[in-house]
């Protein structure tokens, strides 16, 4: 029996819809979660209590907001319980839920959780108003938060859980959301260890972890227990962007705890609502603002000429120091090392500097200022980064430049081809030789020797006359790396005398025109496709298969041929399909060398309609980008949504928008040609090769690869 989904179209709580793609895969349907909740619907309609659906549905990028307003309780009577608790149950909106648990800072499951609140009140709340689950809000007003109220009575709530339950429906991965809310605070409380509100997160609703401190609030203890006749007493807002693994089809939990910041009491409570939540998901995972991100193929490169000092006056002190910071960019840092014993000594980067010391560089004195420096011609754009060693009381014995690296790649790297230049600015007449060496790092702490590749030496050139620079030496190698997804890499340079002592009368060296390149690679889909594209010309590595496109349209039939390529090169600044192992990493790209194979190559993908995307790509709204999605369900092709990007080293299919309007339905047949010409070209209804059936069947093509099969909807495989 073969399970399948149609297309379909999901409308969340905000009327956003979006038409996900067809996918079609023999006996994927009964395991899928999404049918089981289907399932689960059905029998409640049958039972009758049908009304609330168990999860938030993202069908598309747009933000779901939820401020609470619709659960009611504004009816209540001023008069009657409000103060101690009004009992009556109000159910959430669907996908929320709430809970209290019989221990401090202890988190619920949202398999446990109800979808209803016990108490509506929050104007003028007494000392002893009941402890739980409330729906909470000013009398006579539609504004409602949820929360509740902790105790120390036996069996009463130590910790309120506020959850919500999400679902993709999106068609592709959310690797990270956008999210807000408001906490509103509806009673004061003289417990003294004060209160805190955490948020959580969950693949599977009970085994939860902390989003971190920026949604972490914490509230001091209050003079007394006691309510106000105006509410919320005060709201804190609070915002915030994280990564997240939220794969197609896959759930995420949220939970907001409530509870004592510490200790085991959680009597003379705070009283805290969680309201005006905002959810806004993105494929596009958060990059780390305090690092350079590295992607798959794109090429890092620094010059430093955005640190100004082309304005100081020659006539002025810049032979010896003008006195003035440099800020560095995002990820750089520099460190001056004051250890008499240890020249060579390298600090934690945490520690170091982001801005230079000083200024200049032409004309340099032989007294000229020790420290960090932006050097450059007076006048001159063209800055670098380093500094001069002494001997002096406290003063400079080594000099580090350092940046922080962030691999957004989502796959391992294993190489790094790194380029720069070192710029000398004053000769030296120290007896010892100056060294400029390559480290590296995976915690800016502990530093490893780059080796003999990445080692410059300086001998005494007899004075210390100035240059301008009149000297730069290149350094260009590979590295092997550990630099794993979604972590970090530290490089530095440490600049120092290569052995002893004496710093004194060195040279004024610096670091320029860095570029840093992961080692080409391409990433494989569970049916073993992947998109790719280098600005070098490369081999094919053994194993793979490279195709170029080439896309027609006959009428409101598109079709996209991918045609293999023959003479094992894929040409400079050319997208391509490539075909390899399922669920791997393509590495192994040599540097093609051979000028007849590249000729040949690049005559060969003449006609080729993919587009490259060398460095990252932003996307313009006058086109349609199509991709396969990088997933672990097979044939999976998405259309990719305006003001998000192609990352560096991806290719992608272009096109005029259909109709003059972005169609995320539009249909793409695929037609495959190997090598040799196979069955698969010519192929009639229900025929069949050794790998492939092309099946026509209520006038939808469907490709069949082994146990699997499914329809197009889309182009270019990522």
């Amino acid at each position: 029996m073969c399970w399948v989904e149609k297309q379909k179209t999901k409308t969340n709580k905000n009327n956003n819809t979006m038409k996900n793609f067809t996918k079609i895969n023999r006996a994927f349907m009964a395991k899928r979660k999404h049918f089981a909740l289907l399932c689960a619907f059905l029998c409640a309609s049958m039972m009758g209590w049908a009304d609330y659906v168990d999860y938030i549905s993202l069908s598309d990028f747009s933000t779901y907001s939820q401020d609470f307003n619709t659960i009611g309780g504004e009816d209540v009577d001023p008069a009657t319980q409000t103060k101690t608790a009004y009992v009556r149950a109000t159910t959430l909106p669907d996908g929320w839920k709430v809970d209290s648990t019989t221990t401090v800072r202890t988190n619920s499951t949202y398999t446990h959780a109800k979808n209803s609140t016990s108490y509506i009140g929050g104007q003028s709340l007494a000392s002893d108003a009941r402890n739980g689950l409330w729906n909470f809000g000013a009398t006579g007003s539609s504004d409602r938060a949820i929360g509740g109220i902790t105790t120390n009575v036996a069996g009463g709530a130590r910790t309120i859980n506020v959850m919500a339950h999400l679902h993709n429906d999106a068609g592709l991965d959310i690797n990270s959301l956008a999210l807000s809310y408001d906490i509103e605070k509806y009673r004061y409380g003289a417990l003294a260890a004060g209160f805190t509100v955490q948020l959580y997160t969950s693949a599977d609703g009970e085994a939860w972890t902390s989003a971190g401190s920026d949604f972490c609030s914490t509230y001091a203890k209050d003079e007394s227990t006691v309510g106000a006749e105006v509410v919320p007493i005060d709201t804190r807002a609070v915002s915030g962007a994280f990564n997240v693994a939220f794969p197609d089809n896959g759930d995420l939990y949220l939970l907001w705890s409530i509870s004592s910041t510490s200790g085991a009491d959680a009597k003379e409570a705070q009283a805290f609502g969680i309201d005006n939540v905002s959810i806004t998901p993105s494929a596009s995972p958060i990059l780390p603002t305090y690092a350079i991100f590295v992607t798959d193929n794109g090429t890092i490169t620094e010059n430093f000429d955005c640190l100004g000092g082309s304005d100081v006056d020659p006539s002025g002190s810049e032979k010896t120091a003008f006195d003035r910071g440099s800020t560095l960019p995002i990820g750089w840092k520099i460190e001056r090392n004051l250890n008499t014993s240890n020249p060579r000594k390298m600090g934690s980067y945490g520690e170091a500097a982001d801005t230079t010391m000083w200024i200049g560089g032409q004309g340099l004195s032989s007294d000229a200022k020790n420290g960090t420096w932006n050097f450059g011609m007076t006048g001159s754009t063209d800055r670098a980064v380093g500094g001069l060693t002494t001997n002096a009381t406290d003063g400079t014995r080594g000099l580090t430049v350092m940046v922080r690296l962030f691999n957004s790649s989502r796959a391992d790297i294993e190489s790094l081809t790194i380029a720069y230049d070192i710029e000398k600015y004053r000769n030296s007449n120290n007896s010892t030789n100056f060294r400029v060496q390559l480290f590296t790092s995976s915690d800016g702490t502990n530093w490893i020797s780059a080796g003999e590749d990445f080692e410059t030496l300086y001998s005494t050139n007899g004075n210390v006359n100035p240059l301008n620079p009149a000297s730069t030496t290149h350094v260009s190698n590979t590295l092997p790396v550990s630099f794993v997804a979604d972590g970090d890499l530290y490089l530095a340079w440490n600049i120092a005398v290569s052995s002893g002592t004496s710093c004194n009368a060195a040279p004024a060296l610096a670091i320029d025109n860095v570029s840093i390149r992961p080692a080409a690679n391409a990433r494989t889909t569970a049916d073993g496709w992947a998109s790719f594209a280098s600005a070098q010309n490369l081999n094919i590595p053994d194993g793979v298969t490279a195709y170029q496109a080439d896309y027609t349209i006959d009428g409101t039939t598109e079709t996209l041929v991918l045609t293999a390529l023959t003479n094992g090169v894929i040409p400079a600044n050319t997208g391509v399909l490539l075909q390899g192992a399922n669920n791997s990493v393509i590495r192994n790209f040599a540097i093609a060398d051979d000028a007849a194979a590249i000729a040949a190559a690049e005559t060969e993908v003449s006609g080729n309609d993919l587009e490259a995307s060398v460095e990252r790509t932003v996307l313009a709204e006058d086109y349609d980008y199509f991709c396969i999605r990088y997933s672990t369900e097979i044939g999976t092709f998405f259309q990719l949504y305006q003001g998000a990007y192609i990352p560096a080293g991806k290719a992608y299919l272009k096109l005029a928008k259909s109709g003059g309007s972005s169609v995320p339905g539009r249909q793409m047949r695929i037609v495959v040609k190997p090598h040799a010409p196979t069955a698969i070209e010519n192929v009639n209804d229900e025929q069949t090769n050794t790998e492939w059936t092309k099946v026509v069947r209520d006038g939808q093509l469907l490709i069949i690869r082994g146990e699997q099969i499914y329809t197009i909807y889309g182009a270019c495989v990522r």
